[in-house]
């Protein structure tokens, strides 16, 4: 009942943008599209997920990042504001984050005020290890939109033992001071566990530890396996075999726009050692490469099986819009940002 009245209140995370005809028509294009595995598709995408950098403080056992060869750099402001002005007439929302701890990039208070200035909005998730007060209110002033602090483990040897590299105690000073600086306005806060073992078994402590703490929800994170090419990382999450998720289609080559810090769009997130790569945006625009010969490749690939691509087949990736008619008609008629909200109304503690 509680998250049902929650989800009454979804009209005030709704801005005039969100009913504006051309986002509705280019959310209703997507769909379409996607819906009948056009490899060419109509709309333009609603989510960038931007990369600002792939440098990180920590080295998670669940996160693949010990297997990935990529080149370690952060992304050219110029080149961030590029992809912004060539996708702001459609894009509803940016995650700037996906490799890397996004606070260990220096502009990114500008690239979230660039963002506000295009009418984007934005997350970040953090593990706030490197949060300060100075970059405190710089987030803030610039009108981040959602923050996430990556928190796993209700004690310090369980926490340390998972986010290595960070300290839990210097972790929740940090986190507690952003949310006294920032009280009731923007943005807002979610504290995420991810949904592994060592931390579920202990939800009621973790939920007892932050209960007296104002402006910040908890929330679950599903586990990913990522690709489902590291076992590691499998056996952490209980995951020793992949789904049988062959038929199902996912959405996000339809509907996001991912690129690396380098400036290379690749099809999601999963694909974290860029080994499929659809574009450069450093060469071309977002126009030529969003259904160009690679994109249009990738996505009949996907469509005939994602057991043909290879970063797809033991993918655990099971979206919803796949298979319930109410969120697909809530895709066509709510900006991004609305259903990030919602999902977390959904998956908060």
């Amino acid at each position: 009942m509680k998250k049902l009245l929650s989800f009454l209140t979804s009209p005030k995370f709704c801005s005039w943008k969100t009913f504006s005809p051309y986002r509705i028509k280019n959310r209703s294009l997507l769909m379409r599209d996607y819906l009948a595995k056009r490899e060419i598709t109509r709309g333009n995408p609603v989510v960038l997920q931007i990369e600002v950098t792939n440098r990180c403080t920590m080295k998670c056992p669940m996160c693949p990042r010990t297997h990935m060869n990529r080149r370690i750099t952060d992304m050219d402001f110029d080149l961030f504001k590029q992809i912004i002005d060539q996708n702001k007439h459609c894009a509803e929302f940016a995650i700037l984050h996906l490799m890397g701890e996004p606070l260990l990039h220096t502009q990114l208070p500008e690239m979230i005020g660039y963002c506000k200035k295009a009418g984007i909005r934005t997350v970040i998730s953090t593990n706030a290890t490197v949060l300060q007060t100075e970059l405190d209110q710089k987030l803030i002033a610039n009108g981040l939109d959602v923050i996430i602090f990556s928190v796993d483990g209700h004690d310090k040897n369980t926490y340390e033992s998972i986010r290595q590299g960070g300290t839990l105690e210097n972790v929740i000073t940090n986190i507690k001071r952003f949310l006294n600086v920032k009280g009731r306005q923007s943005p807002y806060a979610v504290l995420q566990l991810i949904n592994i073992p060592e931390v579920v078994s202990h939800i009621e402590e973790i939920r007892e530890q932050w209960s007296e703490i104002p402006n910040i929800d908890l929330a679950i994170k599903p586990f990913t396996n990522w690709q489902g090419d590291i076992d590691r990382i499998g056996k952490i999450g209980g995951k020793e075999s992949s789904p049988n998720l062959d038929s199902v289609i996912c959405d996000r080559p339809w509907t996001w726009l991912t690129v690396l810090a380098t400036g290379e769009v690749v099809p999601c997130c999963r694909d974290y050692n860029g080994t499929v790569i659809l574009g450069d945006l450093n060469k071309n625009s977002t126009i030529d490469i969003w259904n160009g010969d690679a994109m249009k490749c990738f996505r009949r690939s996907h469509s005939s099986g994602r057991s043909k691509v290879p970063i797809c087949a033991r993918c655990d990736v099971n979206p919803v819009v796949a298979k319930s008619c109410a969120v697909r008609l809530a895709y066509r008629f709510l900006d991004q940002y609305t259903l990030y909200r919602l999902m977390y109304l959904f998956e908060r503690l």
